[in-house]
Parts: C-alpha cells; structure tokens; sequence
C-alpha cells in the first residue's frame, strides 16, 4: 500500500492482470488508493483474475502514455 500511494494525490497506478481461463491479459491504470477496489470489481466478471504487476506514475498522464506503450 505505501510503495502504491508515497507520490501523492496526483499518483496514478497502471496495473496488469491475468486469467488462465481466458488466456488473456487486462492492464489499465487507475487511482493507486482504489486499485484493490477496481481488481475486486472485476474479479466479479473473472473470478481466475490474478494480478500479475504494478507501477505507479506521478500523474494520471504519464500512467496513461504508459499503458499506450504496452
């Protein structure tokens, strides 16, 4: 929790997760203090969703250019 919220209020999270069931990879990036709520949002649609890694960006901008680039 501290490594995903010590840059601060302007902090953006990107993160990637992964289900065997469906072979597939979903990666996005969201508010680093609500990331565990949005992996539980759709671990209701997946339930084999497991989270394969995160990053944390100093602002929503660069987290988005860097899910552009994956």
């Amino acid at each position: 929790f501290q490594r995903l919220t010590r840059l601060g209020p302007s902090a953006s999270a990107v993160y990637l997760l992964y289900s065997k069931k469906h072979n597939a990879y979903k990666f996005g990036y969201y508010d680093p203090r609500g990331i565990a709520n949005r992996i539980k949002q759709i671990k209701l649609e997946v339930p084999d969703v497991t989270l394969v890694g995160t990053a944390v960006f100093t602002t929503v901008q660069n987290a988005f250019d860097a899910e552009q680039r994956i």
